[in-house]
């Protein structure tokens, strides 16, 4: 839904990243993983540059991981047009988009995604669900998401279908044409020049 809101996201990474972002020559790149609980975005950690660090921490234990040195981007988002999934009609949206991509996979005898792994982290159900709710907007010629918020543990809206992930409030931003802008935790400056690009087949 239309907002004028502006948050304050983080986003775990590598400090290099950090720096050439901040400096303008790279901008974040959108996740395309299939197991995206928000769909295909750049996630941010709302409010919490905390969770951002654990996760950038975290996250350089994995083997291969392209962050070494664990560090955080903070960005000030606006929400533009915004599917908060706290909010009672957006999750009807969600659910709607989830009987939707169901009857398309058995109408191409096409097997449904399912959420998997140790507490169900691998969210392939939730973003394909999320991504088959931009897609039909995009059909219905209506205006896309921008921006998507999940939300701490609330119901299931169908059967193994969560979109809640460790009690945590994540955003993820895709296409908008108003990028967050970029701060480094440090000195918390805001930079004039734009850090993200977005795509969005989906969102976030």
């Amino acid at each position: 839904m239309p907002s004028q809101s502006l948050v304050v996201g983080y986003h775990g990474c590598d400090r290099r990243l950090v720096e050439k972002v901040v400096a303008g020559v790279e901008v974040l790149k959108p996740s395309q993983n299939a197991r995206d609980l928000l769909g295909h975005g750049i996630y941010f950690w709302e409010d919490s540059h905390a969770r951002a660090m654990r996760w950038a921490e975290a996250e350089s234990e994995r083997r291969r991981s392209s962050i070494t040195a664990p560090a955080v981007l903070g960005a000030i988002i606006q929400l533009g047009n915004f599917l908060n999934l706290m909010e009672t009609e957006a999750l009807s949206l969600v659910k709607s988009a989830h009987v939707s991509y169901l009857s398309a996979c058995a109408s191409t005898g096409s097997p449904a995604a399912t959420n998997r792994g140790p507490e169900l982290r691998a969210r392939f159900l939730d973003c394909a669900v999320i991504q088959t709710l931009h897609q039909l907007r995009r059909e219905q010629g209506k205006a896309e998401f921008d921006t998507v918020r999940g939300f701490n543990r609330i119901r299931v809206i169908q059967p193994r279908m969560d979109l809640a992930c460790q009690s945590r409030n994540q955003r993820s931003a895709a296409a908008s044409a108003q990028a967050p802008q970029a701060f480094t935790i440090a000195d918390t400056k805001v930079r004039p020049r734009w850090a993200t690009e977005h795509v969005c087949e989906t969102l976030c």
